[in-house]
């Protein structure tokens, strides 16, 4: 049997994982949707139909390139094509966010264009990136990002064949599952190989082996597991005349929660977006963050 994986960054690491498990099937070059380009289509489409199964992560409507959208593969391909979710959950990293702006793009810092909101919200009121603001954390906070997170997966699930968020919701309080929201442990991309094959009828014994590395541990970020003494990992970077964030690229580098801070404070000092925030998108968008940003009471309790 020949299967095809065609997702997100989750594609590389869930094919490997179902290569793992299922050794004797074929697995063909996973297809990474980001990074396709309408001018391959001919050439992906032609390796697609050679696969027996396709599992195809789900994408919004008007997905582009169209030729990789969920909806168009299953009207092509038929029942050859499985939904999978991408597996997306905020909970472990609650007060981590995406700065995005309409012009400027992506607003980049230490861990790409992640930011967490206590820190900014240190500097916005005080003029200070804290270092101390990191051990806030609020409970119902944090019960509500974790529901309305599993809530919002639920719903896509509705358009999947698969399934993942009761695994998720099951494991969030004893188990790291993700780096980042978007960016699973080997656990969870285990897990969701597991159910790939059981959906085509391939059941497979869980097969767990730590001395596997992380594929999407680049980034390992501020977390509800995280200590005062953590040590994060993201990028090395440069600042422009312009003050722009320019990403060095390389091996990641990793910082201490003070140098953390200070790369926030040196990025947020130089830049007038942080002092206005207009046009800002935060993602994921949660309702509480308005609420939370613009409040300056004590940000270490």
């Amino acid at each position: 049997m020949q299967i095809q994986v065609i997702a997100n960054c989750q594609a590389r690491p869930v094919s490997a994982q179902i290569e793992r498990v299922a050794p004797d099937m074929r697995i063909l070059k996973p297809i990474i949707l980001h990074l396709s380009k309408a001018e391959q289509k001919a050439e992906q489409l032609a390796q697609i139909a050679q696969a027996d199964v396709i599992f195809a992560q789900l994408t919004q409507d008007g997905f582009q390139p169209a030729h990789l959208a969920s909806a168009n593969l299953k009207e092509r391909f038929g029942d050859k094509v499985v939904i999978w979710p991408n597996i997306f959950y905020t909970g472990q990293q609650p007060y981590l966010r995406y700065f995005t702006h309409p012009k400027l793009g992506r607003l980049m810092g230490p861990l790409e264009a992640l930011h967490d909101i206590r820190l900014y919200r240190s500097w916005k009121h005080t003029g200070q990136v804290d270092p101390n603001a990191l051990d806030h954390s609020d409970p119902a906070f944090i019960a509500s990002t974790h529901a309305l997170s599993i809530a919002e997966l639920e719903k896509k699930e509705t358009r999947c064949h698969v399934a993942i968020s009761d695994f998720l919701a099951a494991n969030a309080d004893n188990q790291r599952l993700f780096f980042t929201f978007n960016h699973p442990s080997q656990l969870v991309l285990a897990e969701m190989a597991r159910r790939l094959l059981h959906s085509v009828g391939l059941d497979t014994d869980p097969q767990d082996d730590p001395s596997l590395s992380e594929p999407l541990a680049r980034y390992q970020v501020p977390s509800v597991w995280s200590a005062s003494e953590a040590v994060y990992q993201g990028d090395a970077y440069t600042v422009d005349a312009n003050n722009t964030v320019l990403g060095l690229g390389g091996a990641p580098r990793r910082y201490t929660r003070e140098e953390l801070c200070s790369s926030f404070q040196k990025i947020y000092d130089a830049n007038d977006i942080y002092q206005t925030f207009n046009g800002v998108r935060l993602t994921p968008s949660i309702l509480e963050d308005v609420e939370f940003l613009s409040k300056t009471g004590s940000l270490e309790s």
